[in-house]
């Protein structure tokens, strides 16, 4: 792209971001959302077309929820969209995430969390189920029957009914 993008003000990223949009130029688009973060002008409905964005997670994680809340002593948080990869780090940092949202099980029997990732806008997500502060295992979209399915006999661990 040859536009210098610090050279424009605010009207005129957001309507290159509506251009891109509709030219389905997702390159330009995401260096445009990042010019709006990097000045904070960014807003939720700026990431309205990118197949992962924090609605679509939630979305996706409402069933996990769903089965985390079913556990009557869980003291963790049954849905977050500011986990520890998000909140806490700087903007710059290399281990930050744009999305860093999740659903938690912890009693006495079980400390699980099973996590959705999105490094960047415009990246692809990716769910972790994490055991005892340790990953367990990886998954991707694809994978979400099988993450759902392990999510729901953990929860029967855990004393869920």
């Amino acid at each position: 792209m040859n536009i210098d993008l610090k050279k424009l003000d605010r009207t005129q990223l957001r309507n290159m971001l509506v251009n891109a949009r509709n030219k389905d130029r997702l390159d330009v688009a995401q260096d445009v959302l990042r010019e709006l973060q990097t000045r904070g002008l960014a807003e939720r409905r700026d990431y309205d077309f990118l197949e992962w964005n924090q609605d679509r997670v939630k979305s996706v994680l409402q069933p996990f929820v769903e089965i985390s809340s079913r556990v009557s002593d869980n003291s963790r948080t049954t849905y977050t969209e500011a986990g520890g990869l998000k909140i806490g780090l700087p903007a710059d940092h290399p281990d930050r995430m744009w999305i860093d949202s999740y659903t938690a099980i912890k009693n006495r029997k079980l400390n699980a969390v099973f996590v959705c990732y999105v490094r960047h806008a415009g990246d692809h997500a990716s769910f972790e189920l994490q055991l005892n502060g340790g990953v367990v295992k990886r998954y991707t979209p694809a994978d979400l029957g099988e993450a759902l399915s392990a999510w729901r006999d953990l929860s029967v661990i855990a004393g869920a009914p």
